[in-house]
């Protein structure tokens, strides 16, 4: 660390940004420090590809670095990398949407031959990891605006109200994606409860 910047773990996540757009560096590293793992998660989330996911978490903090000066600490800097990370998952990847629902077709159709036999147990591992397999591949079936509010809400916590923040909208258009997106996970999701 560089002189003076040995209490930089102390500071909050709005003082480090600000230290950032000063050009400070290891303010910079210790925010991908505190947020590189959440990034890759909403990102693989969003992707359902795991090196993808380290090349969005990459890109958005190339991105944060490069837009630095224009920060302004109007809203909790989470609020602000998160938005900045679902704009990017959304507009990089609505060209790659026919690509990816043809892959998790086919992963569909490819699990119905896995599935165990009447004798297993709802209980087992081996059902359960079918199951998550089977979440995973509904929340990628979701359109981009849908997946990204689930993802924000269910895997991140996310209020309505930040999540507005985030995807720059409206509280009752979050609240609007999130009925949707149930009502779409439900109807997948009773197919394969149903198959058991």
């Amino acid at each position: 660390m560089k002189e003076g910047e040995s209490g930089i773990v102390s500071l909050s996540d709005e003082e480090l940004m600000l230290r950032v757009k000063g050009d400070s560096p290891c303010a910079f590293e210790e925010l991908v420090r505190r947020y590189q793992k959440r990034v890759i998660n909403i990102a693989y989330r969003f992707t359902s590809e795991e090196s993808a996911s380290e090349d969005v978490a990459q890109e958005v903090f190339c991105r944060l670095w490069e837009h630095r000066r224009s920060y302004v600490p109007s809203a909790r800097f989470s609020t602000f990398l998160y938005r900045v990370t679902a704009n990017f998952c959304i507009s990089e990847y609505r060209s790659q949407r026919r690509r990816q629902e043809v892959h998790i077709e086919r992963k569909e159709e490819e699990a119905d031959f896995e599935f165990p036999s009447e004798e297993s147990s709802p209980q087992s591992g081996v059902e359960r990891g079918e199951l998550e397999e089977k979440v995973k591949s509904a929340v990628a079936a979701l359109p981009e605006s849908q997946r990204m509010a689930v993802i924000l809400s269910r895997y991140e916590g996310l209020s309505y109200v930040e999540i507005a923040e985030v995807m720059g909208t409206t509280v009752e258009a979050v609240k609007s994606l999130l009925v949707r997106a149930r009502v779409s996970l439900k109807e997948r999701l009773s197919r394969f409860l149903k198959e058991k």
